[in-house]
């Protein structure tokens, strides 16, 4: 669709929506979704605050709109946009307000501001009186040390935040009134001094335009800076006043005239570190009053450039610093240097792409103050001889490697050559293993550098395959550090290069310069570079699997096992996804030599056998396919008609194991391939589903899961670092040019898997011919007073329905019904459903829901078990975990995907480039960040809201956690207490069963477990804990049954309750005994309606009926608390 169209269709020009979301497979359908939604939110958000319904319907609907910018990004007008942050204002500042409401609503406020280029000053004004008076209530809250008021954690940041990204909106005569109100407090004899000068810090605008800075900080700057010179005994309150100036200097940058106050900032700055300097041992303390690094660093930074002599009091201080830098020279002092050394590069590239590159309307800095090439070359040379020392600091790596590369996107041509001088001497020398490990993380770190600016650093591309093959001999089982490290060099130098063959390029091309020449003679190298690295994996594993034999004791990978497998699978598979088609058959070839002639055992080899299978088949399904799975589906069929007792035996041969666990792997690619074996993959189901053996039988239910999964998950099929075929003859293309490139958000040209119909039937009749024969048996098993089977075979049916369920997930309906209403509200709480698949089929069995399925039969299972045979815990234990697969599982686990989040940003920012502005990242990032934005919405794809199935399946978890047996117990609390924190409210579901667990004889002996059991529900796990929640109601009803109650004298049980106790004081919050809100926020609410936006809220504004109403209840839960 046209960009002109799609904006019509919409209605309104998006403020910045979420560019990740365009690219996804459905991206046609989420227009009318984000529409559906945000009309939804208007109408809910502005409905509850008219009814005065704040604590559970505004903020209910607050976080659908703090969710909706999560995952939709800014769409919404401009229009909206203020009067969404002018309406959580309104709700900031209502008096009296529950300070865990300010927390929330201080969130999504900073949230809405925090990005300062979608509204200009002409768009938004803020007043900044009733933020003062929030700050002044919660930080110099008079009654917070006598703990008669009690806040939430963290909340003095959170508002302190919204203070910041607000005060670029402040009115222009803000400045003198705050001038006003302050100055009287400016005593240097007095503690008041402390707190004027926070609030100058805090409140004080810097960044005005610069016609108004008559009335901005010219006002102050004067009586400030002599204030900061007349005092050196340095006050506690001088950090404060150097941080304003920081900010100042930043704000309006080349304004302010720092040049004769020049030796007195380094000079105090210098003073600062309360560095050891001479022989005397006598030194004045400054602990307390020693300045932020960061504000330091911003401070310097913007003081460079416009023939300031601030670069030689640069140079002059490093120089007095030098020798603290160096590895032998440690001390308390090294940490904040280290971070000094950071923070200036870092902070020079942020000042240089806005003033060379970013669009916005802040004030453009002066002409004459810009900075120049030849200013850029001289920080980095200030800067090289320390960077060069700390290196091999003892205090760690990553600041000096962070350091390299921001001086590297800086001038790559000078901090390079110095830094890899360094390197190869180190990767020659096997006996300074430290020595190597610093050198191979900080080349990494200026990896993209070297690569990218082939125009000022041509020489750089040519030091890519000497290092790569120089770093082979560092895949070494024997040092997990130095073999991690040897991995994230291979993995970053590989990605960023296409691993093909240009040497024809020299006769078919006559427009190669001469370094592009030698370029394209050097890539004859690649095929031999990856023939060793083969080589030297297949000798890691060799080792790996000698050493787990000796060791026969362990079952599962130890840390520097998965570590060292981390690594391996992430060089592999870059080495993989930028392979030309000839290396690839290399490849393939050398693979299938080593799996055809060696079996080892499963623990450590076998896996990171496995995943190097899997890996090479995910980048050509079709090739990878046809060369193994025939052999593993062959030789397991054959092992199984030679052994005719093979279901009985408890105890498989290895050889059988292997083949079994690589042909789970295998299945983990484009579905679409597997399909032409999908009568062979079922006939290996059969015959190795129901095996006796535990670890065959677990290896096929990975099987079983693994092949779901690639018949019904939608992922990205390419990761190379340009979409371009690499097959095309080189006069159309050719590859080295397309070493270090950027993707590029607008051609991505990503490939999707995206479940076929042909996928979804193959997935169908999986889950007919397994999934149903297991849910009869467990019919029967309930049905039948007699056991008709033993427990074992009742424990392998259920793990074969997990695993059913874990691996269909994404497709499986959700369990439907109508919302039951655990909370009194006056608005309707309701999550959405967020798309996350190209078509709305749903994987089921022969046309009924699937999880209501599971649930109906595991539910009777669950009764008779805990009746007649509560000692068979492992069968609870698995019945919890299909719960857990019903309940939170749609398609991607939160905890999956938060990993792969957190392991996401960690790479992106040692990979990026802040010169080159936000998004300019490699292509394979983005496509990364694209899959991540689908398993974000797969997370969020459920509603998730409290149904009658809910209900009965929470009370389920609650009987196990209150179960006989420990082991039980533990787990049905922990899924109980993730239930509790994803569905709203829903303690209140098995609230009652809670208390009843709390009676009077719980103690006796044969009660003593639900008593124990109800006890660990009322912790909950981490902060979250029924004993702290915010309502009279529950206070009322849980506090005086648990201190009636008879607590057992057994020392655990005491422990517990003190445990309880604890939890209390630490997070106990004030609760608010009455809250009324005032006009102008129900004024602000009725504009969602009047303004005529669009979307229009999808309700009618209520009535004047309904907003009486609203007032009635507000006064009749007013006078309910003060009870």
């Amino acid at each position: 669709m046209d960009v002109n169209d799609r904006l019509t269709k919409l209605g309104f020009s998006p403020q910045k929506e979420l560019v990740y979301n365009r690219l996804l497979p459905y991206a046609d359908k989420l227009d009318d979704e984000s529409s559906e939604q945000l009309a939804v939110i208007k109408a809910n958000l502005g409905t509850a605050i008219q009814l005065r319904d704040l604590k559970i319907g505004a903020t209910h609907w607050t976080c659908q709109l703090t969710k909706y910018i999560r995952i939709q990004g800014y769409k919404f007008s401009k229009e909206d946009h203020v009067l969404f942050i002018r309406l959580l204002f309104e709700l900031l500042t209502v008096p009296d307000l529950d300070f865990s409401l300010v927390q929330k609503y201080s969130q999504l406020l900073v949230t809405l501001l925090k990005k300062k280029d979608l509204l200009t000053r002409d768009d938004l004004v803020m007043p900044w009186r009733p933020l003062y008076k929030l700050v002044s209530d919660i930080v110099y809250c008079p009654y917070e040390h006598h703990g008669l008021v009690l806040f939430p954690a963290n909340i003095e940041n959170v508002v302190k935040n919204v203070v910041r990204v607000s005060r670029v909106y402040f009115p222009i005569e803000a400045t003198q009134e705050m001038l006003d109100e302050w100055r009287p407090l400016l005593c240097p004899f007095d503690v008041t001094m402390m707190r004027a000068m926070s609030y100058f810090e805090l409140f004080l605008p810097t960044s005005l335009p610069p016609e108004y800075h008559d009335r901005g900080y010219k006002l102050w700057f004067d009586e400030f800076i002599q204030i900061w010179d007349s005092c050196q005994n340095s006050p506690s309150w001088e950090a404060k006043l150097v941080a304003l100036f920081a900010r100042l200097t930043y704000g309006a940058l080349g304004y302010v005239d720092w040049q004769p106050y020049m030796s007195k900032i380094f000079t105090r700055f210098l003073r600062s570190f309360n560095l050891p300097v001479g022989s005397g041992t006598i030194q004045v303390s400054r602990n307390g009053s020693c300045y932020d690094v960061i504000p330091m660093a911003w401070w310097i930074v913007s003081m460079l450039g416009g023939g300031s002599t601030c670069q030689d009091h640069l140079n002059r201080l490093f120089k007095s610093l030098e020798s603290f830098y160096h590895p032998s020279n440690a001390g308390k002092w090294n940490m904040k240097l280290m971070k000094l050394m950071l923070k200036l590069p870092q902070n020079m590239l942020r000042r240089l792409y806005r003033e060379r590159d970013k669009k916005t309307w802040f004030p453009n800095v002066a002409e004459s103050c810009r900075l120049t090439d030849s200013d850029v070359t001289e920080f980095v040379q200030c800067l090289k001889p320390i960077v060069l020392l700390a290196m091999f600091s003892k205090t760690g790596l990553h600041d000096p490697a962070a350091t390299f590369q921001y001086l590297a996107a800086l001038d790559v041509k000078s901090i390079l050559p110095p830094l890899l001088e360094r390197t190869y001497p180190a990767l020659e020398n096997l006996v300074e293993p430290h020595r190597l490990i610093s050198c191979l993380h900080c080349t990494v770190s200026g990896a993209r550098s070297m690569l990218s600016n082939h125009q000022t650093y041509p020489e750089g591309r040519l030091h890519v395959i000497p290092l790569l093959c120089l770093s082979l001999p560092g895949i070494d089982s024997n040092d997990c550090k130095k073999c991690l490290m040897t991995f994230q060099l291979i993995s970053t130098l590989v990605c960023l290069v296409p691993m093909v063959d240009c040497s024809a390029a020299l006769e078919e091309r006559s427009d190669l310069t001469e370094d592009e020449r030698e370029l394209c003679l050097v890539t004859t190298q690649f095929e031999d570079f990856v023939a060793q690295f083969m080589h030297k994996l297949f000798d890691l594993i060799e080792n790996c699997a000698q050493e787990h034999m000796s060791s026969v004791t362990h079952k599962k990978l130890n840390q520097e096992e998965m570590i060292v497998e981390a690594g391996l699978l992430s060089a592999f598979n870059a080495v993989v996804q930028q392979s030309s088609e000839k290396i690839y058959l290399m490849i393939l070839t050398k693979l299938q030599n080593y799996i055809s002639s060696t079996v080892h055992e499963l623990v450590v080899a076998g896996r990171y056998t496995a995943d190097l299978l899997r890996t090479i088949i995910k980048v050509n399904p079709e090739k990878g396919l046809k060369t193994f799975i025939m052999q593993f589906i062959d030789t397991l069929k054959t092992w199984c008609a030679a052994n005719e007792d093979v279901a009985k035996e408890e105890h498989l041969d290895n050889d059988f194991l292997w083949n079994l666990k690589m042909l789970s792997e295998i299945v983990q690619c484009d579905g679409n391939a597997l399909l032409p074996y999908q009568e062979e993959l079922i006939s290996v189901l059969r015959l190795t589903l129901g095996l006796k053996c535990k670890e065959a039988a677990d290896l096929a239910g990975v099987l079983l899961k693994n092949l779901l999964k690639a018949v019904t998950f939608t992922f990205t099929l390419d990761y190379r670092n340009t979409p371009t075929d690499w097959n095309l003859p080189f006069s159309q293309q050719l590859p080295i040019r397309d070493w270090g490139r950027k993707g590029d958000l607008k051609n991505l040209q990503m490939k999707w898997h995206i479940p076929s119909s042909q996928e979804k039937e193959f997935a169908q009749e999986v889950l007919r011919t397994f999934l149903l024969p297991q849910l009869q048996k467990v019919n029967d098993y309930v049905k039948e007073e007699e056991m008709c089977c033993c427990r074992d075979e009742l424990l392998r049916c259920l793990t074969i329905i997990e695993h059913c369920l874990l691996g269909a997930a994404c497709l499986l309906p959700v369990l439907q019904g109508e919302q039951v209403p655990l909370i009194e509200s006056l608005v309707e709480l309701k999550r959405f459903n967020n798309l996350a698949a190209v078509d709305t089929d749903s994987v089921d069995v022969d046309g009924q829901n699937t999880r209501q399925l599971v649930v109906d039969a595991l539910r009777p299972l669950l009764e008779y078990l805990l009746h007649k045979h509560e000692d068979d815990t492992k069968s609870l234990i698995a019945i919890t975990k299909v719960y857990n697969c019903v309940l939170f599982n749609y398609g991607m686990p939160k905890e999956e995907f938060d990993g792969k989040w957190k392991s996401f940003f960690y790479y992106k920012k040692s990979m990026e480039n802040k010169l080159l502005g936000k998004k300019n990242h490699m292509r394979a990032l983005l496509v990364d960040r694209v899959q991540l934005q689908h398993e974000m919405r797969l997370v969020n794809r459920a509603a998730k809201v409290v149904t009658p199935s809910h209900v009965n399946l929470l009370q389920d978890l609650f009987r196990l956690s209150i179960s006989r047996y420990s082991e039980v117990r533990k787990v049905g609390q922990r899924s109980l207490s993730h239930a509790f924190a994803l569905f709203a409210y829903s303690n209140r579901a098995v609230l009652d069963d809670i208390i009843h667990c709390l009676r009077e004889d719980s103690t006796d002996s044969e009660l003593h477990h639900q008593f124990k059991g109800a006890l660990y529900v009322i912790l909950g796990e981490s902060k979250s804990s029924l004993i702290t929640k915010r309502s009279w109601d529950v206070m009322n009803r849980l506090w005086p049954r648990l201190v009636q109650a008879q607590h057992s004298e057994k020392p655990s049980d005491l422990q517990l309750v003190d445990t309880i106790i604890d939890k209390l004081h630490k997070n106990i919050e004030t609760t608010e005994l009455a809250t009324k809100c005032h006009d102008s926020l129900l004024a602000v609410a009725g504009e969602l309606w009047s303004s005529g936006n669009v979307p229009q809220p999808a309700a009618p504004i209520p009535t004047h009926s309904e907003l009486v109403m609203g007032q009635e209840k507000e006064e009749e839960r007013n006078a309910r608390s003060l009870k």
